[in-house]
C-alpha cells in the first residue's frame, strides 16, 4: 500500500493533475464569492429596523459573518467540485503508469451527479445517526474512523475498479481485499482533517486506489492463469 501512496503524492506533481486540481480550486473559489454575495443580497434587501444606522450595522455583521462561514465552507466546496473530476484524475494515473491497458469505461454526468449524490446522502446520514456516540468519548473516535472510513474506501474503490471491472468482478475483489480498502478509507478521513491536506486528499485517494486495483487485478489474473493452464 506505501508504495501505490508514494505514486499518488508524486501524481500531484503531473501536469493533468494541476489543471484539474486548478480548475478545482478556482470553481470553489467562484462558489464560495456567490454564496457570500447571495447572503450579504439577502441581508441588504431585507432590512430587520427601521433605523438606517442600526441596520446598517446587522447588515454589516451578518456579511462578515458569512464570509467566514464560505470561508470554513471552502474545503467542502473543493472536495465536492473535485468529485466530478476523480475519473480524470484516474485517467492522468492511467496515461502516466498504465498506458497499455486497456481504456477504461467513463461513467456518464448523470451517473456521476447520482453516484455522488448517494455517497454525501448516506455519509450525512450515518454521521447525524453516530452524534450520540459523542457521550462515549472513547468509543466515538473508533467508530466514527471505522464507519468513515468504510464509506469513503468502498466510494474510491469504486470509483477505480468499475473502470475496468464489472459489478460482479468488482464486489468480488472488494470482498477480497476488504480490510485494505477499509484501511486507506480510515487513512483518507484522518488526511481530511489536515490542514491543506484535506484540499489534496480526494486526489491522492484516488490515485493510491487506482495503483491497488492494478495490482489487485493483476494478482488475480496471475492466479487464474495457472487453472487455465492445467485445464488445458
Amino acid at each position: 500500500m506505501l508504495p501505490a501512496l508514494m505514486k499518488a503524492f508524486q501524481q500531484l506533481c503531473d501536469p493533468g493533475t494541476k489543471n484539474i486540481l486548478f480548475m478545482s480550486v478556482a470553481a470553489s473559489f467562484l462558489l464560495s464569492i456567490a454564496l457570500w454575495v447571495i447572503i450579504t443580497f439577502i441581508l441588504i434587501k431585507t432590512p430587520a429596523f427601521d433605523i438606517l444606522w442600526l441596520d446598517w450595522f446587522v447588515n454589516f455583521l451578518g456579511s462578515s459573518l458569512s464570509l467566514v462561514l464560505t470561508f470554513l465552507l471552502f474545503p467542502s466546496f473543493l472536495s465536492v467540485v473535485i468529485g466530478f473530476f476523480l475519473e480524470r484524475i484516474a485517467d492522468t494515473v492511467d496515461a502516466r503508469y498504465y498506458p497499455a491497458h486497456n481504456v477504461a469505461r467513463k461513467r456518464t454526468l448523470p451517473e456521476v451527479i447520482i453516484q455522488t449524490s448517494k455517497f454525501l446522502i448516506t455519509l450525512l446520514a450515518l454521521n447525524i445517526l453516530l452524534l450520540p456516540s459523542l457521550f462515549i468519548l472513547p468509543l466515538f473516535p473508533f467508530v466514527y474512523y471505522t464507519v468513515n472510513g468504510y464509506l469513503l474506501g468502498r466510494e474510491f474503490f469504486e470509483i477505480a475498479a468499475l473502470r475496468r471491472l464489472s459489478l460482479t468482478e468488482a464486489q468480488g475483489l472488494r470482498n477480497e481485499q476488504k480490510i485494505k480498502i477499509i484501511l486507506l478509507g480510515v487513512g483518507t478521513v484522518i488526511f481530511m482533517t489536515l490542514p491543506v491536506i484535506n484540499l489534496l486528499t480526494p486526489i491522492i485517494a484516488t490515485a493510491t486506489m487506482v495503483h491497488l486495483v492494478e495490482g489487485w487485478r493483476k494478482q488475480v489474473e496471475v492466479k487464474v492463469e495457472p487453472k487455465a493452464a492445467q485445464k488445458t
